[in-house]
């Protein structure tokens, strides 16, 4: 491949290592610092609660190559050879070729990925490698709680797949040296800084410090010397594989000594008694603990009956409630005809008071007009002749104009009033909250009424008044004529 075409692609680093060795926390720390793992992660899960930080096409590619050669989707085999099918190839190209286009430094993880090592170093010549190796005797621990079922029936398998896994990662690194690095489990919980300074240099390009990322509560470390022993016996090759890891990764300069001598006999013989006293310990805990599941279980009964009836309660309460909201849906819908109504009737009492004022208007321009017939008195004593018929003419038309306004509005006053009292007795019926605002509005309509009989009198009072004051001053000037005719013909 052009060597040149590879350098001006993005850096990659692969993140790999048995099952249960702290990659999670690995790759949480390198994807946090600015390292691209991948768009769709695979969420948290048991034994890996903050997350596996695995690239999902990665992973799902790597199951069905396993499924394609009849081992366990999980991974846990001690197969030297898996064959990758045309097919998963063309998918892995696929894969790599989404991942270069982005132009940035990317990279995943998949415990997976040391059965297929060979294969991912020749499609991906710029790859570099970041290897987590974690004492067997603390994994193997680690599969047993997480309670993986591929090592209940024989637990020594456990040790088995460590030792397969970690031979093809110590053999690729061997081969491999200037792409590759190894960093124990250890160091990546208590040396952050380190393992980003590890991927900065194997990249070649300088990543952040994130903050810390380690949660103790997920990570147990340490085991009994016996345990340790127990894996050295089952698989002898497994100490000797862990010590040339651990020697890659710089462990000598801990002074460290995993695993201790080869353990004889009789001490194999204690730690199975040991092992052996903690499982029938177990056993009794769990027949109490069977017992504690029955009154559980009796206790999820009555309660799930409780929440029956709970529900069914829920379910009249809810049925009632939406009656209730159809009622009160009604009820806004009356209470909005009432308002309608009662707005109806505001305008009309606003258009009577617009009446009221202009009769009152009119009642004031005819003072007016009275000042000023008073004021042309003595003009008409001028022209009481021709004048006498003209204003008799007047008065009368007036009177009969204004008697014909008031009757008029009598009239309308008696219609609004019998159409008002049956608004009132509509509303009524509809609310009777609202009799209150109807009983003012009947009041206020009874005293605009008597304030326009009132007004009616008064004018009708004014216009007797005035008649008998003109027919005075007619009779008046008419004798004032006669007399001085008579004094007239007496002096003729």
């Amino acid at each position: 491949m052009n060597l040149h075409a590879s350098q001006a692609r993005p850096p990659v680093l692969v993140i790999g290592g048995m099952h249960r060795s702290t990659t999670s926390l690995a790759a949480s720390i390198l994807a946090a610092a600015g390292l691209n793992l991948g768009d769709d992660l695979m969420g948290a899960g048991t034994g890996n609660e903050a997350g596996h930080f695995e690239d999902n096409d990665f992973y799902m590619l790597h199951q069905r190559i396993l499924a394609a050669n009849g081992l366990a989707l999980e991974g846990y085999t001690c197969e030297e050879r898996i064959d990758v099918p045309v097919t998963a190839r063309d998918e892995a190209v696929a894969i790599v070729e989404r991942r270069r286009a982005a132009r940035h430094p990317w990279g995943w993880k998949d415990p997976r990925t040391v059965l297929f090592l060979d294969f991912w170093a020749d499609l991906l010549p710029e790859a570099r490698w970041l290897f987590v190796v974690r004492p067997p005797w603390e994994v193997v621990d680690s599969l047993f709680r997480r309670g993986d079922t591929a090592f209940r029936a024989n637990p020594r398998f456990a040790a088995d797949v460590w030792v397969a896994y970690n031979r093809r990662i110590l053999d690729f690194v061997h081969a491999r040296p200037d792409r590759t690095a190894v960093i124990e489990s250890a160091d990546v919980v208590a040396e952050q800084a380190n393992l980003v300074r590890m991927a900065s240099d194997l990249i070649g390009m300088p990543l952040a410090t994130p903050p810390s990322q380690f949660r103790p509560d997920l990570y147990v470390a340490g085991q009994p010397s016996h345990r340790a022993g127990l894996v050295r016996a089952a698989n002898p090759e497994a100490y000797e594989l862990y010590r040339s890891l651990a020697e890659l990764a710089g462990a000598q300069r801990h002074g460290l000594d995993h695993g201790g001598s080869p353990p004889r006999l009789a001490e194999v013989a204690a730690a199975g008694l040991i092992e052996w006293n903690k499982a029938c310990q177990a056993i009794a805990e769990r027949g109490g603990f069977s017992a504690q599941v029955s009154e559980a279980r009796q206790a999820l009964d009555t309660t799930s009956q409780e929440l029956a009836a709970e529900r069914e309660a829920a379910g009249r309460i809810q049925a009632h409630l939406d009656q209730l909201t159809h009622d009160l849906v009604a009820e806004r819908a009356a209470r909005a005809e009432v308002t309608t109504y009662a707005e109806h009737l505001t305008q009309e009492l606003i258009t009577e008071r617009a009446a009221r004022a202009e009769v009152t208007a009119h009642a004031e321009l005819l003072t007016a007009r009275s000042d000023t017939l008073q004021v042309a008195r003595v003009e008409l004593e001028s022209r009481l002749a021709c004048a006498d018929r003209e204003w008799s003419n007047r008065l009368e038309a007036e009177r009969r104009s204004r008697q014909q306004a008031v009757d008029a509005l009598t009239a309308q006053l008696k219609q609004e009033r019998e159409r008002a009292d049956g608004l009132s007795r509509d509303a009524a019926v509809l609310v009777c909250s609202h009799e209150a605002v109807v009983a003012r509005l009947e009041a206020e309509r009874e005293e605009l009424a008597v304030g326009l009989r009132s007004d009616r009198d008064a004018l009708t009072a004014q216009l007797q008044a005035e008649r008998g004051i003109y027919e005075s001053l007619r009779q008046d000037l008419t004798g004032r004529i006669e007399a001085a005719r008579a004094g007239r013909r007496r002096a003729g």
